[in-house]
């Protein structure tokens, strides 16, 4: 597994909190900045909130699968604390908003910032969530987004969320849903499907 030391943490009691992640034990994080913002009681139960970055993001696709036209820009992983150190993952009851910036020497060459996506690891799938991206003047990307839990998040680009709902059985005949792209991709990704 990836492991990387929890380098940010900060106590809830202030009115407003603001967790910044920049550099870690092992560097930069990703050479971007995390910034959370939680406002009291969003969190109940909450002491501390810890961002752990994911320093080498090549390694993530060892421990969870990227979308083969995807480039994981950044990725960590946030969570809470309550006073006993049990870890606080959901249950949000107030907005929590997080600022990602990727400094311009961070976006991947010939990429467009906006096909960046904010997205989240559910156990089995990458999600996006919805997220809006600002290009800077000195070329640095920030995106913007409302967190309804705590988990994996990475920034990709060219992230597609395309799929057939429900999934097409593997014989007979099935009604789905195609969302997230062009017909083309629907057949690169499900190759046996017959469109009808």
């Amino acid at each position: 597994p990836i492991r990387t030391p929890a380098n940010s943490s900060v106590s809830t009691s202030s009115p407003t909190v603001v967790s910044t992640a920049a550099n870690t034990a092992n560097g930069p994080l990703a050479a971007g900045t995390v910034t959370l913002t939680a406002q009291p009681g969003a969190i109940p139960g909450a002491e501390r909130i810890v961002i752990e970055p994911i320093s080498k993001t090549a390694d993530l696709s060892q421990v969870v699968p990227v979308p083969a036209q995807s480039t994981v820009v950044l990725a960590l992983s946030a969570f809470a604390l309550d006073a006993s150190n049990q870890l606080i993952r959901d249950n949000f009851r107030g907005e929590v908003s997080v600022v990602i910036a990727v400094p311009a020497s961070s976006v991947p060459a010939g990429s467009n910032p906006s096909t960046f996506a904010l997205v989240f690891w559910d156990g089995k799938e990458w999600s996006q969530i919805p997220s809006s991206a600002v290009v800077n003047p000195d070329g640095s990307v920030s995106l913007t987004a409302l967190l309804q839990h705590f988990t994996l998040y990475a920034v990709m680009t060219n992230f597609t969320s395309a799929r057939l709902t429900p999934a097409p059985y593997t014989s007979g005949l099935t009604l789905s849903v195609w969302s997230g792209g062009s017909v083309s991709l629907m057949g690169t990704t499900y190759p046996k499907l017959r469109a009808v």
